[in-house]
């Protein structure tokens, strides 16, 4: 019994230099003004990521046994860019 594998393809989108500059001047705005008050267990803002977050379960539980991972890249093509 063959197993099917499914593919999906995702349209390619091209963006344009402008936007790319636009959205990096809004993203520095945004996080200028909150990022102080996202709480310091955040690691989903500036200079943090997934490396600090597990850095710091490691540090406060040892170790631990489950982690939960979520893809939500697919949550951001149906975005209306107009």
């Amino acid at each position: 019994m063959k197993k099917e594998v499914r593919v999906e393809v995702r349209p390619l989108t091209i963006v344009l230099p402008i936007e790319r500059i636009m959205k990096e001047a809004i993203r520095m705005v945004l996080e200028s003004i909150y990022d102080l008050e996202f709480p310091d267990i955040s690691h989903f803002r500036s200079g943090r990521g997934c490396h600090s977050g597990l850095r710091r379960i490691k540090e406060k539980w040892g170790t631990s046994r489950w982690f939960l991972e979520f893809d939500i890249r697919k949550c951001f093509h149906t975005i209306d860019r107009h």
